[in-house]
């Protein structure tokens, strides 16, 4: 049977349609920037699939004459892509990625591509350094998901993620290997492998960034969950959702040590009535982000109430717990607040602490949190009957279950 009709993949074609699909995400991508309080690196994102876009249009898109020139412009956007996905994810994640970190990397990869444009290397080494730039920067991206995935992220989406991270990091190298001496642009273009590896990085970047925008929605949506969660005017969490997250150290079959620690302005009142509510306001924040400053992300702080604050500290003994409340005590006394009206607060804590009592010859039940809880607020008290300023232990004799 003879087909009347045989359709053919028509190279040029083929590169516009993929040129068009990343544009069509980026477009997507710095929409949904603007439908979103928190950027969380979908501007560079999108910034990064629209520079991917063009570097293919460039790479295969060009002409004879033009080719060397398109080809060097084309491998500088792919580069400055690979290092947009980059910090892309350090602000989707917040982590402190140095932007001269990234920025070295990405100089040296631009310096590289030159560099083979000026000196006239052979073909493969100019095709080499682009790709092995572009190697590195998505190298570093996926390992930061890896890494979030271990820290406890949502590893459905994060792992296909690191995954395609590779993938398209492969496929560029694969491709420059797959360049030979003598070929155009458009000849390679045409060859099945580039074919089928074009087809592939495109499929690699519809899940990426699928996958990059699902994590980006989850991010929002634990980032409203736990602003719910948290009290307005400190920015830590609120007493509800401490026991929340507390009850369920304590629901662990694994029996977790921890510490909690309780913490009291001391004549917090004095304040309020000498410099004003507002500025009794603004010792409460700057209590408050001490407090955040020295504890560790595993660690659970709260606002208890009024002027009291308490803090649960993960995997944390009687000595580990000492300096930590003695560090909050010496460290807020140094500190002064600048009120609006110019003038400076100074203020200090009482600090009580109590470890968590478990029972290591038997098998019954370790202390609650709350039993715990209740062991630091009575060494507070203590260390506020001692002349405040301070910070006391709780009695061990006194630990209930």
């Amino acid at each position: 049977m003879t087909l009347l009709f045989a359709p053919s993949l028509d190279p040029a074609t083929l590169v516009f349609a993929i040129a068009m699909f990343c544009f069509l995400i980026s477009a997507l991508a710095f929409g949904m920037t603007a439908s979103t309080v928190r950027r969380m690196g979908m501007t560079e994102w999108g910034c990064a699939i629209a520079m991917t876009g063009a570097g293919i249009l460039l790479r295969f898109g060009c002409d004879e004459d033009s080719c060397q020139i398109s080809v060097l412009a084309a491998n500088l956007l792919v580069v400055s892509a690979a290092a947009s996905v980059l910090l892309a994810y350090t602000r989707l994640f917040d982590i402190g990625y140095s932007l001269r970190t990234v920025g070295l990397i990405w100089a040296v990869g631009m310096v590289s591509v030159l560099s083979t444009a000026l000196f006239d290397l052979p073909v493969p080494v100019s095709h080499l350094a682009p790709a092995l730039s572009v190697a590195i920067l998505l190298g570093l991206a996926a390992a930061l998901i890896g890494y979030q995935c271990l820290a406890g992220l949502p590893c459905a989406s994060s792992l296909a993620n690191a995954i395609m991270m590779f993938a398209i990091s492969a496929a560029f190298a694969l491709h420059a290997s797959l360049a030979l001496p003598g070929e155009d642009a458009q000849e390679q273009a045409a060859s099945l492998p580039s074919i089928a590896i074009l087809v592939t990085s495109t499929l690699a970047i519809a899940i990426a960034s699928w996958g990059f925008m699902a994590m980006a929605y989850e991010r929002q949506r634990r980032d409203a969950f736990d602003k719910i969660r948290r009290d307005g005017l400190t920015g830590l969490y609120s007493q509800s959702a401490f026991f929340d997250l507390a009850s369920r150290i304590d629901g662990s079959k694994k029996r977790v040590p921890y510490a909690v620690v309780m913490v009291d302005l001391d004549y917090f009142k004095v304040i309020n009535d000498t410099y004003g509510h507002a500025a009794g306001d603004r010792v409460l924040e700057q209590a408050a982000r001490l407090i955040t400053r020295s504890v560790r992300l595993s660690d659970i702080a709260a606002r208890y109430g009024g002027e009291e604050f308490c803090i649960l500290l993960r995997d944390c003994g009687e000595a580990e717990a000492a300096r930590f409340a003695q560090r909050l005590v010496k460290e807020s006394g140094q500190l002064a607040v600048r009120l609006q009206d110019e003038r400076l607060a100074s203020f200090t804590i009482s600090v009580g602490y109590a470890c968590r009592f478990v029972d290591c010859v038997s098998d019954g039940p370790a202390e609650t949190v709350r039993a715990a809880l209740e062991r630091a607020d009575q060494a507070l008290y203590a260390a506020k009957r001692a002349g405040r300023n301070r910070a006391l232990p709780a009695l061990a004799e006194m630990a209930s279950i």
